[in-house]
C-alpha cells in the first residue's frame, strides 16, 4: 500500500496498548496514535482525521463501541476495528448494531491486525474516490 494510513488505537490497557506498538509502530505505511482512554482520542480524532479507528471494547467511560458512536458524528465513514477479549454472543449482536467494520478477538496477531487495517483503509479510499469522482473503474 503506498499511501499512509492514519490510524488511532484506543485501549485503556497498557499491555494491550504495548501490543499494538509493537505489530504497528515500526511500519512505514502506518501513522499511528495512540491513546490510553476514549476522552483523549475524542480530543485527538477531529485534527486531522484518521483513515481507521481500532479501539478496545471495554472501558470505563466511553467503551469502544460509543466512543466508534461519538467519532462517527463528525465522520460517519470512519472504519471501526473493535478489539475484545471478551467475544460474547452480546457482544458480537451490538458490534453488528453498531456497524463496526471489524471485530478482532484477543489474543491478536500482527497479520490479523494489519489485514484487517489495510481492508478497512482500502474500502474507505475506495469509496472516497468513488464519492469524489464518481465510479472507481471509470463508468
Amino acid at each position: 500500500m503506498s499511501e499512509t494510513t492514519r490510524i488511532l488505537v484506543v485501549d485503556d490497557d497498557a499491555d494491550g496498548l504495548l501490543l499494538m506498538r509493537l505489530i504497528l509502530g515500526s511500519r512505514p505505511e502506518y501513522d499511528v496514535t495512540f491513546c490510553r482512554s476514549s476522552a483523549q482520542a475524542l480530543e485527538l480524532a477531529p485534527r486531522p482525521p484518521f483513515d481507521v479507528l481500532v479501539t478496545d471494547l471495554q472501558m470505563p467511560g466511553l467503551d469502544g463501541l460509543d466512543l466508534a458512536a461519538a467519532l462517527r458524528e463528525s465522520d460517519p465513514t470512519l472504519p471501526v476495528l473493535l478489539v475484545t477479549a471478551h467475544a460474547t454472543v452480546d457482544a458480537a449482536v451490538r458490534a453488528v448494531r453498531g456497524s463496526m467494520t471489524d471485530f478482532l478477538t484477543k489474543p491478536l496477531t500482527a497479520d490479523v491486525v494489519c489485514t484487517a487495517i489495510d481492508a478497512a483503509a482500502r474500502t474507505r479510499r475506495s469509496a472516497s474516490r468513488a464519492r469524489e469522482g464518481g465510479d472507481v473503474d471509470g463508468t
